[in-house]
């Protein structure tokens, strides 16, 4: 997952950052179909992604994350992707607005 994600951002002429990394995850977790293992890995991704990103960046795609991260929520049979997914939207939150 990590290697494809990495070639994705290479292939578009981007420095790998925590920013592209966040933005190619984002995008990935959009596509139907992903296997649970690769949903699993991407939001463990963005995790560590999602503080190192610029707070724009991250506000950008926010819309984004929160419609990927329905998707995932669609699918209530996993606990432990309920978890990373709401982690992940909170992180995201956080970036966005502050902690405070």
């Amino acid at each position: 997952c990590l290697k494809v994600l990495r070639s994705v951002i290479c292939s578009n002429l981007a420095k790998p950052s925590a920013t592209a990394y966040f933005a190619g995850a984002v995008a990935a977790l959009q596509k139907p179909g992903t296997p649970v293992a690769t949903v699993s890995a991407l939001l463990l991704v963005l995790r560590k992604a999602i503080p190192a990103a610029s707070p724009a960046a991250v506000s950008a795609r926010l819309n984004d994350l929160a419609l990927a991260i329905t998707g995932v929520l669609r699918n209530p049979d996993d606990e432990g992707l309920i978890k990373q997914s709401l982690s992940s939207l909170m992180a995201a939150a956080h970036a966005v607005y502050g902690g405070g």
